[in-house]
């Protein structure tokens, strides 16, 4: 088990099918910003955070990085080249969660973070993604 910050094993970035062939190596597909922005949350908002939990026979696989022939989400998807993921945060629903990100954006956009998605669209997740913008306010797109 690699951890790649205090709170989250690589395994919770990568699908299980990719760990299965590059084991460790599966950091490669993994920008560090998007690292950085979800240990940032899970410290600050002191709850527990989703993302992929296959390793532990959980049902999420694909809420990290994907790889470029996976048929889940959008051709050019962020998650598809590793500047993304899909968190779910114990006990705050998507929108209390854009909230706290809005509340914290300087911080947030000082990491990497530039992008999420539509609340309304994500029911069960918030989107969040270190794409280049060159924007100074937080991007929130539709899937």
């Amino acid at each position: 088990m690699k951890m790649v910050s205090e709170h989250f094993d690589l395994r919770e970035f990568i699908p299980k099918e990719i760990y299965d062939v590059f084991g460790e190596k599966s950091i490669w597909f993994v920008n560090p910003n998007i690292v950085v922005v979800c240990e940032w949350l899970r410290v600050t908002i002191n709850k527990p955070i989703t993302i992929n939990n296959w390793h532990t026979g959980g049902q999420y696989n694909l809420s990290g990085y994907r790889p470029p022939d996976c048929a889940t989400g959008g051709k050019l998807s962020q998650h598809k080249r590793g500047d993304a993921a899909d968190i779910k945060v114990a006990g705050m629903s998507p929108k209390e969660v854009l909230r706290f990100i809005q509340a914290h954006w300087k911080e947030l956009r000082d990491m990497g973070l530039s992008t999420v998605e539509n609340v309304d669209a994500t029911p069960t997740w918030n989107h969040l993604d270190c794409r280049w913008t060159d924007l100074d306010t937080l991007l929130i797109v539709n899937p």
